[in-house]
């Protein structure tokens, strides 16, 4: 019987993301570049991880920074497919 395994969340955001770098406009691709969480936002995730390393995170603060992991792989993706379609890009060019 084959091993079938479940695709992690990255693979699929990998696998939706992926098209669009095909598409993607230069100025698009700067744009994605830029992506990055606010100062807030990069002070509570460091609250929540010193929370979860402390075993101090609750079901609900469990879930938030889960929410901002995948957020996390979305914005990586989408930064690694602008750097791709911007070195293509470049190579069209020269």
């Amino acid at each position: 019987m084959p091993v079938t395994t479940t695709p992690t969340t990255a693979a699929i955001l990998e696998r939706v993301v992926k098209p669009v770098g095909r598409r993607m406009t230069p100025a698009l691709a700067r744009e994605l570049m830029q992506l990055q969480f606010s100062p807030a936002d990069m002070r509570r995730v460091g609250r929540l991880l010193q929370a979860s390393k402390d075993g101090a995170l609750s079901v609900d603060e469990e879930a938030e920074l889960e929410s901002y992991r995948t957020a996390g792989r979305l914005v990586d993706l989408l930064r690694i497919q602008a750097r791709r379609s911007m070195k293509t890009s470049s190579r069209i060019r020269k």
